[in-house]
């Protein structure tokens, strides 16, 4: 074509772009045999939209990259990564519509595939704008409804019909910029029965943490129910395997946990075909592989890639290797996200390196765990059958039966926990008779500050979790945290405090207990903690509440005293970030508020690597519940009925409540006035947070000030 300007529009493109946004059976038998809970599907058609709204528009029209698939003539899912200026790569013409020009090297297949189907009635396309710098990331589909080739440039004009941003999960942080490269073909092989990749391709491959897959659902049903879809994998290197077998090569991905809707591994379930492209940010290399794809659960899944249950392999039908394709310059060491699970080999692999991929097994049954000191636990293990070893020798455990978590789609406190198979290799530490076998044996292990399986197997409660388990402690600490997912923020807070074990507190409807229901009425709360917290209160404590937690920490209180049922052992109130309980607050709730509005302010405090959460809808469709759960509970106004216990008041000076007459009435609800003060720290809602060091070195005093104080009594 000799014109660079796009062919209209076809009149009725408002029909044709209409999409079903309803889960198809393959995506539907993914979720079933993973065991996702039946809303999703709902959630799914709830989040994803015809429109895109105005924050991907404006995210895409800057970005000078963009992963893109479509399939060939034949139907196959080809994926590429095009680049350009941040000014002209893409374009945002509407919210319907993204029209892209871009320099493609000869050879690449996305490329081929859009010139050799121009006269197909149905063109998909899908795309991926990932901003490497700060790990966001979002996703689009459609159609192309027009292309041409002017002066070797391709222009399309794509019509969206699907759009979603996702979590920044996985994603490998790297300073890019644009470089002009000079593309040559490594290998062009399309099409062939049997594809063995040579040793420069398989290095592109082990060098990945970041790839690009690209699937296909065709319906038998109707056009408005098909789609093409590009995704987002990534992982430390090496994290995609490949073997031989019979002339051919497989790739094998393992399925690391995500948002659920399983959109591409669906796809794989119906249509058994998949595209990736491997960049290489160092080289500039660009591996394109497509091929026959299959889903591969449990058991089976395991005898090929040990301890994982989901993988998806790929027999390739065909490759294309070109050097120096990706016209990128690495500027910066690459920062693998922390959610990266280990590299899991494949089984075959294992065997090369003579270790045993499917050891023996036997049951065994943790009968006992005793304290030795305050970082040290001693746990005893029986057996089904008697065993020998030595000692010094090692034995493997699966935990997971024992230690039972809710799924968290993201968890930053605790990336790792995400993908953790709860299986370790522990030293056996006891001494069995000479030549003898038994069914008991011992492991000593270190309950860290890091989360630990160890520690997680001393600290199983309902309704709190022990930081780190102190049994000889003087002292306990109960942390009653805001409104939101989850208060592990606060698990390294002992670390100082020897004398003094910490918990916090776990509402029901998340962490390990996402699967309770929702709170909203404070009396129903204090009931509960009567039942599951009192019980484990026997030594003097001090109460700590942020927000949410003053109003129940302070409810609870008053039911001991009242109740009398341990009243006495509190020692001292902290109440953080949040106004005098008896006073009505002028604060708009949570659940005053609209969607939009709860996700704004959010936005607002949240740090800049981690605001994008609130773009993924999987995510925000948990949290707004549970939000509006809290703010029913946090709204509700307590009788002025000062209590015999002291009150120290922590606020964040950039809070709105952060005014010291108003915050004074907290007084009225102390007899103790004497010990009453308040203290005001740099920040906002979240001053904990924002000067951590500060609070905790406050915390320490004020502790200590009302041990001498109320020993003097």
């Amino acid at each position: 074509m000799s014109e660079k300007v796009l062919s209209p529009l076809p009149p009725n493109i408002m029909t044709t772009r209409i999409k079903a946004h309803y889960q198809h059976e393959g995506e539907l038998f993914v979720q079933k045999r993973r065991h996702v809970p039946p809303d999703v599907p709902k959630m799914v058609s709830e989040t994803v939209h015809d429109d895109m709204p105005d924050q991907h528009t404006e995210f895409f029209t800057h970005l000078s990259y963009f992963a893109i698939a479509t399939i060939d003539s034949d139907g196959r899912p080809w994926a590429t990564i095009i680049v350009g200026s941040p000014t002209t790569l893409i374009y945002a013409v509407s919210k319907i519509q993204l029209n892209v020009s871009v320099v493609l090297p000869e050879g690449d297949p996305f490329f081929s595939s859009v010139v050799n189907t121009v006269n197909a009635t149905s063109r998909y396309f899908a795309g991926i704008g990932v901003d490497f710098s700060n790990r966001r990331r979002n996703k689009v589909a459609g159609f192309i409804a027009s292309s041409n080739v002017v002066d070797n440039t391709l222009n399309m004009s794509l019509i969206t019909n699907e759009s979603l941003g996702n979590c920044p999960k996985y994603i490998t942080v790297r300073k890019l910029e644009y470089c002009g490269r000079h593309p040559q073909i490594g290998a062009d092989h399309q099409n062939a029965d049997n594809i063995s990749l040579n040793q420069e391709c398989l290095d592109i491959i082990s060098q990945a943490s970041t790839i690009f897959l690209a699937t296909r659902h065709i319906s038998n049903v109707s056009d408005n129910t098909s789609d093409l879809g590009v995704n987002h994998r990534g992982g430390f290197p090496g994290f995609v395997r490949t073997y031989e077998e019979n002339g051919n090569t497989y790739i094998v991905i393992p399925d690391y946990s995500g948002n659920q809707f399983y959109q591409s591994l669906g796809n794989i379930e119906t249509d058994r075909l998949a595209g990736v492209v491997f960049p290489c940010f160092t080289t500039g290399d660009m591996l394109h592989v497509t091929g026959i794809a299959e889903n591969i659960y449990d058991d089976e899944a395991e005898r090929i890639m040990p301890r994982v249950t989901l993988i998806t392999r790929i027999k390739l039908n065909g490759y294309v290797w070109i050097k120096e394709a990706l016209n990128l310059k690495l500027l910066s060491p690459e920062q693998y996200s922390l959610y990266n699970p280990p590299v899991r080999y494949l089984a075959i692999e294992l065997e090369k390196m003579k270790k045993p991929s499917k050891p023996a097994t036997t049951n065994a049954t943790l009968v006992d765990i005793k304290s030795l000191t305050q970082h040290i636990s001693r746990f005893t293990f029986e057996l089904e059958e008697k065993v020998s070893f030595k000692p010094g020798g090692f034995v493997i455990l699966n935990f997971a039966p024992l230690i039972k978590r809710a799924y968290q789609h993201m968890n930053n406190d605790n990336p790792q926990s995400l993908n953790d198979d709860h299986v370790r290799t522990w030293t056996i530490s006891s001494s069995p008779a000479f030549d003898s076998n038994t069914n008991m044996f011992q492991t000593t292990n270190k309950v860290s500050y890091q989360e630990t399986m160890a520690s997680s197997l001393n600290k199983q409660h309902p309704w709190f979790e022990i930081c780190h388990p102190r049994p000889t402690a003087k002292y306990q600490v109960f942390i009653f945290p805001a409104a939101g997912p989850t208060g592990s923020y606060y698990r390294d807070w002992d670390r100082d405090f020897p004398e003094y074990e910490f918990s916090i507190i776990i509402y029901p409807g998340r962490s390990t207990r996402f699967n309770d229901k929702l709170i909203t009425d404070l009396k129903e709360y204090i009931e509960q903690l009567d039942e599951g917290l009192l019980p484990y209160i026997n030594k003097p404590c001090f109460f700590i509440g942020h927000s949410l937690g003053c109003v129940i920490s302070f409810a609870l209180a008053k039911h001991m005293i009242d109740t009398k049922n341990k009243g006495n052992l509190i020692q001292l109130m902290v109440q953080m970030g949040r106004g005098p309980l008896h006073l009505k607050s002028s604060n708009k709730y949570y659940i005053d508020m609209t969607d939009a509005e709860i996700i704004e302010e959010l936005k607002t405090i949240a740090d800049p690597i981690t605001r994008y959460i609130y773009d993924e809808p999987s995510y925000v469709k948990i949290l707004l519940p549970m939000l509006r759960a809290d703010s029913q509970v946090g709204k509700e106004v307590l009788p002025e009925t000062p209590l015999m216990i002291p009150i120290i008041v922590y606020v964040g000076e950039k809070e709105a409540s952060a005014n010291e007459e108003y915050l004074n009435k907290w007084k009225e609800l102390t007899m103790l006035k004497s010990l009453f003060r308040v203290r005001m720290f740099p920040g906002h809602h979240n001053f904990q947070a924002e000067c951590g060091p500060q609070v905790l070195s406050c915390l320490k005093q004020d502790f200590n000030n009302i041990i001498s104080i109320l020993r003097m009594y």
